[in-house]
């Protein structure tokens, strides 16, 4: 099978494992809601790649407009609890009796550019809520088959020092093993560590 014939099998199955796990967890009616163009990423797209049965599902949303705004919306409309998880950076939280989910704002220009501004390419798969396709801007599946923790550029790990400490903890919890380059930036800048408030660590820990 050739690159580009397996690039297509590896989305348009994981495309059908996205689909399926959204209608079981009954969130077709709370996703329509959602602003066109946004987003799934993160957790719950990587775990799905590993063949993880995910129960309590780690769902992340970006969202083309202020956070705020849709996840008040959101949990107005469906009887669901907000929590504003960091009011800085637009992040909310919208908890219900079954499930819960957080909603971001786009950091970027485009959803590609955010993407790229993301930890580790394995967390930069993205999956359009309205077009039903999948993004993958920084080959992510590609290092999940390979079992390797990347990230597409130093600059994120700088912009958050936080996710130089998030690295082992992927190392640690998938077994991963973490990219030559981006072992040797973290022992050259873990440093930068002291920046981070010592909640944050504590709660990475």
């Amino acid at each position: 099978m050739s690159i580009n014939m397996k690039l297509q099998f590896d989305h348009s199955l994981l495309r059908t494992e996205i689909d399926k796990n959204i209608k079981s967890f009954d969130l077709y009616d709370i996703f329509s809601n959602l602003p066109s163009g946004s987003i799934l990423v993160g957790g719950f797209i990587r775990d799905l790649i590993l063949g993880k049965v995910i129960h309590n599902p780690d769902l992340d949303i970006v969202v083309n407009a202020s956070a705020l705004e849709v996840g008040n919306g959101i949990a107005n409309k469906f009887d669901g609890k907000l929590v504003v998880l960091d009011k800085e950076r637009n992040i909310v939280r919208v908890i219900f009796e079954h499930i819960s989910f957080d909603i971001a704002s786009q950091t970027a220009n485009t959803i590609i550019e955010d993407l790229f501004s993301r930890d580790f390419t394995i967390n930069a798969i993205g999956y359009s809520i309205d077009k039903k396709n999948i993004l993958d801007p920084s080959n992510g599946i590609a290092d999940i088959r390979k079992s390797v923790l990347r990230t597409y550029k130093e600059q994120n790990l700088i912009d958050d020092p936080l996710r130089m400490l998030r690295c082992f903890r992927f190392f640690s919890e998938l077994g991963f093993d973490i990219d030559k380059s981006l072992l040797e930036f973290v022992r050259s800048n873990i440093s930068l560590l002291s920046k981070v408030a010592s909640e944050r660590i504590q709660y990475e820990l």
